[in-house]
């Protein structure tokens, strides 16, 4: 294998270890190899995503492209992991522990293997660039490092920018301050930082802090501590790729622009990664034939456009079952059939582009992260979405939005209430308008990987200053 080009994509420490957002990743990859025979690109992902991981590059080279741009896509594990463990915390210590002696190797030009499936990748020129590294003592600056930043660019701005842009800032800084005067220990003084202060986000509708901690999580994250360490790598890095897109967020996507720029550190706004015919074009045979036999006989006995589909991620589940319950028992009420008509989604990144690449309008219901900002945006800007207020759980939910004074009264009856409106809106001309909205959508981030779009501009101005 000749190439005189190489990245490395590492896929460690956190989120592109699980399945939601493999997709971008790849389909980044293999649109690298795709453009220049003189690339080659080494993924570095969680044993248990390689599977995933090979499905989507295969899926996105699909148009007759020759063996040697799969060969020159290399995916590794640098672990053996245990098929069912979900310990986050231990699946990040392994990859870290097992990531240098790798990456090492690949920096040495030499052969590196799979601790999976054993194949033996060889030896290639050390990386041009590194995508998503945290092993900066490794290149000594003698590589470039940038961020991967999947996720809505006005919740990033938000959790991760400057204070003058609605942003917390630095937030270790802040928990180091506090602890030091009040003496308790930085665990509890980050979750203690929301007290309903007014916050004005570029891109969102004014909402109060709490309004972004929507949902009593059914399971416990230091997210105070993570947030600390991915505020370090963006401290860090030389630069960051952003998957958003500007058809769907043109404001904040150019104040984080401004941001990163503040910091001397280029910002590329690379999205919406999405695989090539995405929405056109038949997904690859995986339980394809099962999905379209179901989807043709909901066309048959309902109608175009009837089915919805519901997801709230990889991670994420409501704390109160009862909530599910309701919306499945008003759905048999108002003969909604049980996914392309609505897509009840927990507003994640991902799970947002392409709902909207399919031009297909949501039904919002967020719980964490960067989603809870998503759903105002989807909601009350670009008109795509009805959110359900009902189902937000906890002590922060359960208080009034900013937007609208409205607060959730936290029963099960009121959420199967507003679910029969919802469906309702659905079905009248307030979902019509939503589903023309979202169709707009559509062709817009189809028009972002032409000749001459946003995105691929991006990209190959990325490619022109660091290759």
């Amino acid at each position: 294998m000749v190439a005189t080009k190489h990245y490395v994509f590492s896929a460690f420490p956190a989120w592109e270890s699980f399945k939601g957002h493999i997709r971008s990743f790849c389909i980044l990859g293999a649109r690298l190899v795709k453009e220049d025979e003189n690339v080659v690109v080494t993924i570095i992902i969680d044993s248990r995503m390689l599977d995933k991981a090979h499905d989507e590059i295969s899926a996105e080279l699909r148009s007759g492209l020759s063996q040697t741009a799969l060969q020159r896509i290399r995916v590794l594990a640098s672990y053996q992991s245990d098929e069912y463990n979900v310990d986050r915390t231990q699946i990040m210590k392994s990859l870290a522990e097992s990531y240098g002696p790798v990456y090492q190797a690949l920096m040495n030009s030499e052969p590196v293997a799979c601790a999976v499936k054993g194949t033996i990748f060889d030896a290639v020129v050390p990386p041009n660039a590194v995508i998503l590294d945290v092993t900066r003592t490794i290149t000594e600056k003698s590589v470039p490092i940038f961020a991967w930043m999947t996720g809505h660019a006005s919740s990033i701005i938000r959790i991760f920018g400057p204070e003058n842009m609605g942003g917390i800032g630095n937030l270790a800084a802040k928990i180091a301050k506090e602890a030091a005067r009040t003496g308790a220990i930085p665990e509890e003084i980050g979750e203690k930082t929301y007290d309903g202060t007014v916050v004005r986000v570029p891109g969102l509708p004014a909402m109060y802090d709490y309004e972004f901690f929507p949902q009593k999580l059914p399971f416990e994250i230091p997210i105070s501590m993570v947030l600390q360490g991915c505020y370090s790598l963006l401290e860090q890095c030389d630069g960051v790729l952003v998957t958003s897109a500007y058809s769907f967020e043109p404001e904040p996507l150019d104040e984080m622009k401004s941001w990163f720029s503040s910091w001397n550190k280029p910002a590329y706004v690379i999205g919406p990664l999405l695989p090539s015919g995405f929405g056109t074009v038949p997904e690859t045979p995986r339980g394809a034939n099962d999905i379209e036999e179901f989807l043709d006989k909901a066309v048959m006995q309902h109608g175009q456009k009837s089915v919805l589909f519901i997801s709230f991620g990889t991670v994420f589940y409501p704390a109160f079952p009862e909530y599910i319950e309701e919306l499945i028992e008003a759905l048999i009420e108002k003969k909604f059939p049980f996914a392309t008509g609505w897509f009840l989604s927990h507003c994640g990144h991902n799970s947002v582009i392409e709902s909207l690449a399919c031009g297909i309008p949501m039904i919002a219901w967020p719980f964490s992260a960067d989603q809870p900002g998503a759903a105002a945006h989807l909601t009350e800007n670009l008109d795509v979405a009805f959110e359900l207020i009902e189902v937000r759980t906890g002590d922060k939910g359960l208080k009034p939005l900013l937007r609208n004074g409205r607060a959730p009264k936290g029963t099960r009856e009121a959420v199967g209430v507003e679910i029969k409106e919802v469906i309702e809106g659905c079905r009248g001309p307030k979902g019509d308008k939503m589903r023309n909205n979202a169709e707009d959508m559509k062709g817009k981030f189809a028009d972002a990987w032409k000749e001459d779009g946003a995105g691929r501009k991006e990209l190959y101005d990325f490619i022109e200053k660091h290759m």
